[in-house]
Formats: structure tokens, C-alpha cells, sequence
């Protein structure tokens, strides 16, 4: 196979059928599911030829546009200001003091920021995840999910505050919610479960092999951190391999109910 991605056609999507592949939630939830960090890392790998084109462009588009608008976001605020505690600041006329005015720029940037990177991250996830599956599938997927983007805040910031809430609670809570949470943002988007729903079961879900889960992210980790440093070229194959191995995970775990592709037919 090559690297060329190439779209489906309207032909094949004609000959699309619905299957549901991999898990399913309510196995998840009762950990009915079989988990093996090697197996998983395995698979994903032996994905990424023939995909490594698409992922990666995808991945620069989302890192584009988180830049650019990060940018934007920055110098608008640093001009006109930003509300908070209950007082307009302007700071070309009256500037509060740097430390508030640096921590009340970052948190409304950091905030305002999650309208445009959650749905991207939700869009790049999903991509991978059809590319696992062999569904149907284009790079205007990451674009797609900007509908969610209200639900796909609110987990967020619920999965933030309870995570702190564990940190302050001796830290091990809040580690253990860490990983625990890690799939709720893919239970939005796929299964289009609500906040609170999909926070339970993802951590319902993960607690089963939630060390499992644990020495995968780690893995995952320093095999990115490994890759960037023969002038990160080998970040060409672990970028793929990261957007897949989230897909391949999330089919193992809750699985994926869709449209996909006759077999034999390229889905990127």
C-alpha cells in the first residue's frame, strides 16, 4: 500500500454497509473486553502504512489552526482586555497590575480556546478512528464536530474540576481520574453521550485495566518523545501511529457502530 490518500468514491460509498465492530458500551462498562498494551501498539502500527499521509496532514491542519487562532486570541485580548471578578479591564487605559493581567489573559485564553481545539481533537480522533474501522472517511472530518462543541466544553471543564478536586484530595484521586477520563471526549463525539454520562463510562470502563491504560499512554508517550529526536523525522510515523492507536483503543473498548467500506476497498 501506499501513502497516498485517496477519497472514496461515491460508488463505494454506495456500497457501504452497517456493522458494529469491536466492543460495545455496555461491554465496556462491565469490562467485558480484552486488553493488551503490546497487541494494541502492534496493530496500530501495522495501520499506519498506507494512512501515514492523511493523519499526518490532518495533524498539521489542527496544529494550524490552534496556532493561528491562539494568536489571534492573544493579541485581541492583550489590546481591548478581558472581563473578570465582576470589573472590565481595559488595559490601554487602566492597567491592573502584570501578574493579574497575564493570569486573567491565560485562563480566558485557555477557555475561549477549547471552542476550537475540543472540536478539532474530537474531529482528528474520529478520523483515525475510521481509518481503523475502514469507514468512510475524508480530511473534512476534522472540521466536523463543531455542532458538539458546547457538550464537548462542558465535559471538559466537569472533567477538569473533578480531576482537580482528586489532586487536592491526597493527588492519587485525581491521578487515577486522570486516566479514568481519557475516553469521554471520544464517548461524546461517537456515542453521543452527555457529559456526566460519558465521564462514568469511560471511568467505568477504564477502571478495569486502569493500570493497562496507564502503561499504554506511558509508552505512547516516550515512544513520541523517542522519535523527535533524530530531528523529529520520526515524528512522521508516530503521529499516525498516535491518531490510529487512539482509534484501534476505542474500537477494543466501546467499539464502533457505522458505515464502512466493502472489504478490500481503501479508506485512506
Amino acid at each position: 500500500m501506499t501513502d497516498i490518500y485517496q477519497a472514496p468514491s461515491a460508488n463505494m460509498e454506495e456500497r457501504t454497509v452497517r456493522v458494529r465492530t469491536g466492543g460495545s458500551l455496555e461491554d465496556a462498562i462491565a469490562g467485558r473486553y480484552q486488553f493488551s498494551v503490546g497487541a494494541l501498539i502492534d496493530e496500530a502500527w501495522k495501520l499506519v502504512s498506507g494512512k501515514k499521509m492523511i493523519c499526518c496532514i490532518a495533524a498539521v491542519m489542527n496544529f494550524a489552526i490552534v496556532m493561528v487562532f491562539n494568536m489571534v486570541l492573544q493579541f485581541v485580548l492583550g489590546r481591548i482586555g478581558v472581563r473578570g471578578e465582576g470589573l472590565d479591564y481595559q488595559f490601554f487605559l487602566h492597567p491592573p497590575p502584570d501578574m493579574m493581567h497575564q493570569s486573567m489573559i491565560s485562563t480566558t485564553t485557555n477557555i475561549l480556546q477549547m471552542f476550537v481545539t475540543l472540536p478539532l481533537a474530537a474531529g482528528l480522533f474520529m478520523l483515525g478512528l475510521k481509518l481503523v474501522v475502514s469507514a468512510p472517511v475524508e480530511l473534512t472530518e476534522v472540521f466536523e464536530y463543531f455542532g458538539k462543541v458546547l457538550t464537548l466544553v462542558g465535559t471538559t471543564l466537569l472533567m477538569y474540576l473533578l480531576i482537580g478536586i482528586g489532586l487536592c484530595l491526597l493527588v492519587l484521586p485525581g491521578i487515577y481520574l486522570m486516566v479514568a477520563y481519557s475516553l469521554a471526549i471520544p464517548l461524546v463525539v461517537e456515542k453521543d453521550l452527555g457529559p456526566w454520562e460519558a465521564l462514568e463510562a469511560s471511568r467505568k470502563a477504564i477502571t478495569h485495566h486502569w493500570f493497562g491504560f496507564l502503561g499504554l499512554y506511558i509508552s505512547m508517550f516516550f515512544i513520541v518523545l523517542f522519535s523527535m529526536l533524530p530531528l523529529l523525522v520520526g515524528l512522521l510515523w508516530t503521529i499516525p501511529l498516535s491518531i490510529l492507536l487512539k482509534g484501534v483503543l476505542y474500537r477494543t473498548v466501546f467499539g464502533y457502530e457505522g458505515e464502512v467500506l466493502p472489504a478490500g476497498a481503501i479508506a485512506g
